[in-house]
């Protein structure tokens, strides 16, 4: 039997996506995970190599300017982490990656975020990104995700989440797994 507490030493990129989901320590973390289904995840990356994530932040990290970027694997401590694998097959995983390959330079959405806060989904940015609607558009054009009833951006990391639950998604890695994480409904993960 495996433990997902300890990080696996091999990943399959070439027939596998791995989403990262985290719960922040700032400010800025907390109130995006207070915006959220169950108020836990803050953030959301894809690993696309045992060292290297592409995400989209607001702020420069990682040596990177704010937007979307590959940024270095470990470049911030993280109350918590989660990765989950979606075993797609080569070809989806080849299209998904040249499409978020695609999205690197462009910014953050500011406008997404105001929108989580006020309500108002109508103030997110055309062609800008925040860190989870870019990963569910990575799992959309890999076929995980159905096409969608909303818009990428009124997607938050823990709706990612319960989402990627519901897709074949499989936990590999929770550095709390005492903890288990909640699906919109509250019933535990099984």
């Amino acid at each position: 039997m495996s433990r997902i507490d300890v990080l696996p030493k091999h990943y399959d990129f070439d027939h596998c996506l791995y989403l990262q989901l985290v719960e922040g320590t700032g400010l800025s973390s907390r109130l995006i995970a207070l915006c959220g289904l169950v108020g836990s995840f803050s953030h959301a990356a894809a690993l696309v190599a045992p060292d290297k994530l592409i995400d989209s932040r607001d702020d420069s990290v990682g040596g990177q300017p704010p937007g979307v970027h590959v940024r270095p694997q470990d470049y911030q401590v993280w109350r918590r982490k989660l990765i989950m694998e979606f075993h797609v097959g080569a070809a989806h995983v080849r299209t998904a990656n040249e499409w978020l390959h695609r999205q690197c330079g462009k910014e953050y959405d500011e406008g997404a975020i105001m929108g989580f806060v006020t309500g108002d989904t109508r103030l997110h940015n055309r062609g800008r990104w925040i860190c989870s609607a870019l990963q569910g558009g990575r799992l959309v054009t890999a076929g995980v995700f159905p096409q969608l009833p909303f818009a990428l951006h009124e997607i938050d990391p823990d709706v990612l989440y319960a989402m990627g639950a519901g897709c074949r998604g499989k936990v590999i890695y929770d550095s709390t797994p005492s903890k288990p994480y909640k699906k919109a409904h509250n019933q535990p993960l099984a």
